[in-house]
């Protein structure tokens, strides 16, 4: 049987129309919803938005003369009023809206008029354009074909790029230039007009405005470092995206204000300057050149700050014995973080076990975080009450060495729920990349060997943390910087010569863990010994019988020399100025201050009175007396007080 079309006969397909009519018939009309009544057009004054009062006077057409000019000038004005129902409605409006801020208001209010219109097109439309119609603004009232019309109108170009432009504005509350000088009668009239030649839209002028808004800036700052006693200089160079060596130049400088007591310390950034060569001779020129053209004088600098590579800190030939070959009292002071952070990359670079603990620290955080599942099982596990405020692995820092600590203390933390993570994984994984690896990371971590470097390094970070800590404060003092170095230097010390309670610890974590406390049982490795050599201990092996001797002395020996060398500099000026500190200043003898104080006058002849030495005894007996020195606790608190 075959199928054929069957078509709807006569009785059918009037039965349908006529239930589709007594369907349509049920639905109110469209314009139900607009009101019949014709809009009033107020006569409404001027806004003052800045106390938000509005003047405005009601009435109606019949009431306004023909020849009322001023009125009709308001009219036109597209001015709001704020006391009708809705007052942003397009029916109190002329055709176009060029009032920005009246423009924002619209937005978020409904219709009044007795027509249909389009709201975006009405308030963003581009009237140039060629396919502007005015239809949707002006109002349609063809209610029967409404529903065709509104088809037609949202594909249109004029309706897409009005919506476009209506996003824009609120989202952003703005809009880009070809839309702000559309709508910007005074930035229209400054482009647009053809008799102005001069527009300040070129990025040579606008950078040209910057350069000159910059200088003015460092005119102000430069007029403060002159005002002040003395300077230093912190100066830095690196590449910017055109690979163009670019020289930062920062001034730090005291402003000292006589009438209110106060001091201040300030750094004051004065530009990048390129620089082609980088010989330490360039970089001292170029450092001259521009304390020359702002017109600060460099026998006002009192120190100099750079970074520990041999162009700029070497002792023969670097910028800062350039510097101090003519200005002796321009002393120079390594960044004191940085300087503490090349101490512990020092002493970690010693043995070559210290960096393969190192690099499995960084395994292990990268193991698990790549992989959220991991991560869950390690951060939450079964039991997540427990362990939900526990810490987390930390990443190994590259370059911020000091910030070791939160990472190799986080694993120490963790250890045993890492352990048993690793172990859950090997149960129960399929997959073989992550077997092998997750094997191999808990057969590091089981070693005798990494759980002693875990002890002992984790001591020696700790000590150090608190000084760099120390050395990053905004009110950083040199006086308590000084004594946490050497409260550092005392307990790597005491560490050095506690070798075996580090053991004891090792091994009292390795039976707390479950874990047997072995070296991995190696076949031993000995150094080549060539003629005439003497004779020493050539095992290339780490063992627990070498271990102190390969790992521990070598990284706490490092560690201890860089801290004494690196940090001469700041104890120096330490010690020069100590004598002035409130406490020392009513304790120590009268002789003491005094050559200290004939030493401090010789070196700043220029900047320190003859009559220092009478002036500090007057003020020590003044202190002893009125026993000041419980609040005062710094120079700097004795100079305000």
């Amino acid at each position: 049987m075959s199928d054929k079309k069957k078509y709807l006969s006569g009785y059918q397909k009037r039965k349908k129309k006529n239930d589709i009519q007594e369907k349509m018939s049920k639905i109110p009309k469209i314009n139900a919803f607009f009101s019949t009544t014709p809009a009033v057009v107020p006569r409404i004054g001027k806004i003052d938005l800045k106390s938000n009062s509005i003047l405005c006077t009601n009435t109606n057409d019949s009431s306004i003369p023909e020849n009322d000019s001023n009125y009709k000038e308001e009219n036109e004005q597209n001015v709001l009023n704020l006391t009708l129902t809705n007052p942003t409605d397009r029916a109190h409006f002329d055709e176009e809206v060029e009032n920005s801020d009246i423009k924002r208001s619209i937005i978020s209010f409904g219709p009044f008029l007795d027509k249909a219109y389009c709201e975006s097109c009405w308030l963003f439309a581009n009237r140039k354009s060629t396919s502007f119609k005015s239809e949707w603004i002006n109002g349609i009232d063809d209610w029967k074909h409404l529903s065709q019309s509104i088809k037609r109108h949202e594909i249109s170009i004029q309706h897409l790029e009005s919506t476009n432009m209506r996003i824009i504005w609120v989202k952003n509350r703005t809009i880009d230039k070809e839309i702000e000088i559309q709508y910007n009668p005074i930035l229209n009239n400054l482009v647009s007009n053809p008799k102005q030649k001069i527009k300040y839209l070129s990025p040579f002028i606008q950078n040209e405005l910057i350069e000159i808004l910059a200088n003015k800036v460092r005119e102000i700052i430069c007029d403060d470092i002159k005002k002040s006693c003395g300077f230093s200089i912190i100066l830095d160079s690196t590449q910017d995206i055109k690979k163009v060596d670019q020289v930062s130049i920062i001034i730090r400088y005291v402003l000292v204000n006589y009438e209110n007591k106060k001091i201040e310390i300030k750094e004051s950034f004065l530009g990048f300057f390129v620089l082609d060569k980088h010989n330490a001779v360039d970089y001292a020129n170029l450092l001259r050149q521009t304390l020359l053209t702002f017109g600060l004088s460099i026998n006002k600098c009192f120190g100099q700050g750079y970074d520990g590579a041999a162009v700029m800190s070497g002792k023969h030939s670097g910028v800062q014995t350039l510097i101090r070959s003519d200005f002796p009292n321009a002393v120079y002071v390594h960044c004191c973080a940085h300087n503490l952070n090349l101490v512990i990359s020092d002493a970690a670079k010693s043995s070559s076990k210290v960096q393969t603990f190192f690099n499995t620290v960084q395994d292990v955080y990268n193991f698990f975080s790549v992989s959220a599942p991991r991560w869950a099982l390690l951060a939450l596990g079964k039991e997540v009450e427990s362990k939900i405020q526990k810490k987390t692995l930390k990443r190994v820092c590259p370059t911020r060495w000091e910030a070791r600590h939160d990472s190799v203390f986080a694993l120490k933390e963790r250890y045993l729920d890492i352990i048993k993570a690793l172990t859950h994984i090997l149960l129960t994984s399929h997959k073989s990349d992550e077997t092998n690896l997750g094997g191999s990371l808990k057969k590091k971590l089981e070693s005798a060997e990494f759980v002693l470097i875990l002890c002992f390094w984790e001591r020696i970070l700790r000590s150090l943390n608190v000084v760099s800590k120390t050395l990053q404060l905004m009110n950083f003092n040199i006086e308590f910087a000084v004594v946490q170095l050497d409260s550092a230097i005392k307990d790597l010390t005491d560490l050095r010569s506690n070798y075996n309670n580090i053991v004891e610890d090792a091994k009292n974590l390795c039976v707390s863990w479950k874990i047997p406390f072995n070296f991995n049982c190696k076949r031993e490795r000995f150094a080549v010994r060539y003629h005439k050599e003497v004779d020493c201990d050539r095992r290339l092996s780490i063992t627990e019988d070498n271990f102190k001797v390969k790992v521990f002395y070598p990284a706490l020996d490092t560690a201890l020399f860089e801290l004494k060398e690196r940090f001469k500099g700041l104890k120096t000026i330490s010690d020069e100025f100590s004598f002035l500190k409130p406490i020392n200043l009513t304790t120590i003898e009268e002789q003491i201050i005094i050559k200290a104080s004939y030493d401090l006058h010789i070196k700043y002849k220029n900047e320190l009175s003859s009559d220092i030495t009478n002036q500090l005894l007057c003020l020590r007996n003044f202190l002893c007396v009125n026993n000041s020195t419980s609040v005062l606790h710094n120079i700097k608190d004795l100079t305000v007080y």
